[in-house]
């Protein structure tokens, strides 16, 4: 297994949003790359990848949460900035500018990712397990054991 599909594998939801952000903020630096080479398809592709991920991160929201009704805005507000850099891409229209949007889109998703990792990462699957086996009673016979200690590793 690669380095990455590792990751994700035994990643807890905050570790795949962290991921998410990275390949992010990858995706823009290659899309930034493509317009600086003057690869006009190289750029394209990196932008449409960027906004598949952002569209991604976007869809992980939960709106009964008031986080995520403030980071809708910010989402969207990046998407458009991206939607605006595949259209003057296309257009073959103002290189600098495309580069600086997606800069200052890269810039929003460093700030949030630094912002998402002082956040508590906890494993949903340690929290809520139950336990449960056979345990010898008085007179040799076997008893079922159920135990529901949130957070143990230990297994009976």
């Amino acid at each position: 297994m690669d380095e990455l599909t590792n990751r994700v594998v035994n990643a807890t939801p905050l570790g795949l949003l962290i991921i998410s952000y990275e390949l992010l903020q990858g995706a823009l630096h290659q899309a930034v790359e493509g317009i600086e080479a003057k690869d006009k398809e190289k750029a394209l592709y990196h932008i449409l990848h960027s906004q598949e991920i952002l569209r991604a991160i976007t869809a992980g929201l939960d709106l009964k949460q008031n986080i995520a009704k403030e980071l809708l805005p910010i989402y969207t507000h990046m998407n458009n900035l991206l939607i605006d850099c595949q259209i003057k891409v296309n257009r073959d229209s103002l290189q600098e500018k495309v580069a600086k949007d997606i800069g200052q889109v890269k810039q929003m998703a460093d700030i949030l990712l630094e912002g998402i990792k002082t956040l508590p990462d906890v494993d949903i699957d340690k929290t809520k397990q139950v336990y449960a086996g056979l345990t010898y009673q008085k007179g040799g016979k076997l008893a079922e054991y159920v135990s529901n200690n949130e957070g143990t590793d230990y297994k009976v």
